[in-house]
């Protein structure tokens, strides 16, 4: 939901949306709202409601053939088609970063590029500087934890 504020101010300028996601209530509430304007890779494994995004996919994967080299594959399909498109909105992402780095090797740029700070990878869209003060770590030693 966070997302729809800021893709809805840009949707006109655009054919379709491609989503990137681990998540599948987050693909079916996007499939809800944009409906035949979303665009997503099929194949890949996606968590169930409530549970870690990251754990759940290798749980999933386990039962695939190659499940290493799948994960693998379904994290690369998404960073290099995020490269491909012409405008993106992320979180504070590995994936949509790589994305934006793959973009930028092959000499292009975003029409539009809006990145959502909700802090990366914490709970409750805390930061790393914010979790650090509250825990009383430096920054300088944020590398070694």
């Amino acid at each position: 939901e966070d997302y729809f504020e800021y893709i809805d101010k840009i949707i006109s300028n655009y054919d379709y949306i491609f989503l990137a996601t681990e998540d599948s209530d987050n693909l079916n509430e996007f499939k809800e709202k944009y409906g035949d304007k979303l665009i997503y890779h099929k194949d890949i494994v996606r968590s169930d409601k409530g549970k870690n995004p990251v754990v759940e996919q290798v749980n999933k994967s386990a039962s695939r053939e190659n499940p290493n080299y799948m994960l693998g594959r379904d994290i690369l399909l998404d960073t290099v088609t995020l490269g491909q498109c012409d405008g993106i909105i992320s979180g504070i992402s590995v994936v949509a970063f790589c994305g934006r780095m793959y973009k930028i090797s092959l000499d292009g740029s975003y029409i539009d590029d809006i990145t959502i700070d909700k802090g990366f990878c914490m709970k409750d869209g805390m930061s790393f500087d914010e979790w650090g003060k509250i825990h009383n770590v430096p920054e300088s030693d944020w590398e070694n934890k």
